[in-house]
């Protein structure tokens, strides 16, 4: 089975989200700044800190991190502490350590609600909610995320709220529920039609085309797959492109244009191997098997699905693992070798009904189906058929339903965001750039405000001390 990209999933996204020149650019600047003589503790803290965002990559990010934690402890900075915690569980998680991404964030959550910082929770219990995510524990992600919605409404945080129906979206698209999926990304566009996060607009654009592409609305899911991948170009997002140029391939493969979707799939490639993005890397290889499998060339078919099989493994992705199990199966059985394709094709709907995700159990039904009539055993066929006929009409959203959920927003907000003319998102987009360097500019000067305060303070310590040590005649003493 192919998978196809939902945004959302990586949640540190700010390590990519800045286009290159800004992101150098602020990164010497605060590295200058850390190398400055007699900065107090809270002072370099805080540059370390902003180094975590603005890091060439996760390892770089996890020293300057750990950095700021080792600093926190020693001198009982126990807000920094937390901060510096969040951050190591933003790092891990995004390199797939999840047990240890799971225990800071825990250790920064017990101190916010310690200092009752209902921002700092919703962010840390989302954290909590994506490393669960990762995993397939969808339910306990969901559990997660609804609390952190909790903490967001009570600090009336429009973006953490936005920021979280997004989530909530991707665990009910990945269990099936496409209804509440497409409300809760709608919720989404509409908190954010509030503020001009064009970065959540982009994002928000491609999960609905997901949606569409599930309904089997190819049309409108390449029109948001289209703009999506427009303004990650604008935004000089790679892994954005990258993301988006998978679910064009998908369509493009859904439509028997193989060699287009070979192209695209392989341009995706090329950025993710790059970033070393296992987790991406894994969906690609698999997508490009699955390719190889329509076009009868068997042996590329299992090279690239063994490839991403060993990747997910290493990773321990257990819903990449049931995407790859679906594909295999369909490779043996395309080839006749049915007693493989079964194997494969249960292995995919154990994993897939483990996790609850009923898309990928819906595949194995329906290709265990597929093998058992090939086999002449038609009651294990039809038994199967009635399985996955009974989940795909669950699956469905059918258009009165979709009406219904559009209408509550009184339009489709992906459409009205998609029908801007082009002068007007390239207005938003240079606003955009402009509050990037306001940004950088504004961070620096608050840094340079607390060196210089700080230098201020130690100045006017040391001349009270010289005063002292003038009316004593011990001036010779002094050390500046």
């Amino acid at each position: 089975m192919k998978n196809i990209y939902l945004f959302g999933l990586i949640y540190i996204s700010c390590l990519y989200h800045h286009p290159a020149y800004a992101q150098q650019e602020m990164r010497d600047s605060l590295l200058n700044l850390l190398n400055q003589p007699k900065l107090a503790v809270n002072e370099k803290t805080a540059i370390l800190h902003q180094l975590v965002i603005y890091a060439n990559d996760e390892k770089e990010a996890e020293k300057y991190a750990r950095q700021a934690l080792n600093l926190a402890q020693k001198n009982s900075l126990e807000k920094d502490e937390a901060f510096a915690l969040e951050n190591l569980g933003d790092v891990y998680m995004n390199q797939n350590r999840f047990t240890k991404a799971e225990g800071f964030y825990q250790q920064a959550l017990r101190l916010y609600y310690k200092f009752n910082d209902l921002t700092r929770v919703g962010h840390t219990l989302n954290g909590l909610g994506l490393v669960h995510f990762h995993q397939s524990n969808y339910d306990k992600a969901r559990e997660y995320f609804e609390k952190a919605l909790a903490e967001f409404k009570k600090a009336e945080d429009q973006e953490g709220l936005a920021d979280t129906y997004k989530f909530l979206g991707n665990v009910n698209y990945y269990q099936g529920n496409y209804e509440t999926a497409l409300d809760q990304y709608l919720e989404a566009l509409s908190i954010n039609e509030k503020g001009d996060n064009l970065v959540l607009v982009q994002e928000l654009i491609n999960n609905i085309g997901t949606v569409y592409k599930k309904l089997e609305n190819p049309e409108k899911a390449r029109l948001y797959f289209n703009r999506s991948l427009a303004m990650s170009q604008e935004m000089q997002n790679e892994i954005g492109v990258a993301q988006v140029l998978t679910n064009i391939g998908a369509l493009y493969d859904d439509e028997g244009n193989y060699q287009a979707a070979l192209k695209s799939y392989r341009q995706a490639l090329l950025i993710f191997e790059k970033e070393d993005k296992k987790d991406e890397i894994a969906i690609i290889l698999n997508n490009i098997g699955e390719v190889y499998t329509k076009l009868g060339e068997y042996e590329k078919a299992l090279e690239y699905h063994s490839r991403s099989l060993r990747i997910k493994k290493e990773i321990k992705n257990n819903k990449g693992l049931a995407a790859s199990f679906n594909s295999i199966g369909k490779l043996h059985f395309s080839k006749g070798d049915l007693d493989q394709a079964l194997i494969y094709y249960k292995n995919g709907l154990r994993i897939a009904s483990e996790i609850g995700a009923k898309d990928f159990a819906k595949e194995s039904y329906k290709g265990l189906a597929e093998t058992y009539e090939a086999q002449q055993n038609f009651k294990q066929a039809f038994k199967f058929y009635k399985l996955y006929a009974e989940l795909k009409d669950s699956l469905d959203l059918n258009s009165g339903t979709l009406s219904d959920v559009l209408s509550k927003y009184g339009t489709d907000k992906g459409e009205l965001q998609l029908k801007l003319s082009q002068k007007e998102y390239q207005l938003k987009n240079q606003e955009r750039k402009a509050q990037i360097y306001g940004a950088i500019l504004l961070g620096l000067l608050i840094i340079a405000i607390i060196l210089i305060g700080g230098l201020s303070y130690r100045l006017i310590q040391n001349k009270k001390k010289m005063k002292n040590l003038d009316t004593q005649k011990d001036l010779e003493n002094i050390k500046l």
